[in-house]
């Protein structure tokens, strides 16, 4: 395991019993127009019952800790929650039929100033869901909520202005047997230093060649 890798599961021990935010850290309580206009949503491309180890665009990936599986619901995933608790009540959704299937870690490929998804255990009955928000190994923020695994999925959406999210990750009770994520969503993306030092390397590397075309 890399030193980052123990860096990050540390602090996510740590943030287990963290309820406050440690920066600049705003909860999104429901998918509201402004939540949806300001945030693009990954797709979730597959079969039901298939399984996928990340999610992407053209312009960001979200790499799972392990495998999730495809579900839809209603179908292979029985209930959900409606708007304006959530953003649709049929989504695409990712189990986590993993043993022990309680946490799972989101790397994303390029920090993000707004991440959110929704969230609904396995079994019928409320647990305890939370999302920890990181840049790097520092916690930035954290939300926890009491969610019915009857139709009950609710949102776990976080802002910041002054920092950046680069890991999410998703914890549930034991007891709920699994649970299911849908619904991923991002904004702002904010490119890592060596990404900008490229970019503007290649538009010198543009310019002297046009100069010398000339």
């Amino acid at each position: 395991m890399s030193k980052s890798r123990v860096a990050l599961a540390l602090a996510v021990v740590v943030g287990m019993s963290a309820a406050t935010a440690l920066a600049d850290f705003t909860v999104i309580s429901m998918p509201d127009a402004a939540y949806l206009a300001s945030t693009t949503k990954l797709p979730i491309v597959g079969s039901d019952y298939t399984y996928v180890t990340s999610l992407s665009d053209p312009d960001l990936t979200v790499t799972f800790s392990h495998r999730l599986e495809i579900r839809t619901v209603p179908g292979s995933w029985a209930t959900w929650s409606s708007p304006p608790w959530s953003e649709s009540g049929t989504p695409r959704v990712l189990f986590d039929s993993d043993q022990p299937g309680t946490t799972v870690i989101l790397d994303l490929s390029t920090p993000a100033k707004t991440f959110g998804l929704e969230m609904e255990p396995n079994a019928f009955q409320v647990y305890t869901m939370r999302a920890d928000f990181y840049d790097g190994a520092t916690l930035v923020g954290s939300i926890s909520r009491s969610v019915d695994g009857m139709a009950g999925a609710r949102l776990f959406a976080g802002a910041t202005t002054s920092d950046k999210f680069t890991h999410v990750v998703v914890t549930t009770d034991p007891g709920a047997m699994g649970y299911a994520i849908a619904q991923l969503r991002y904004g702002e993306l904010i490119p890592e230093p060596a990404t900008l030092l490229l970019l503007g390397s290649g538009l010198v590397g543009a310019f002297v060649y046009r100069r010398r075309r000339k």
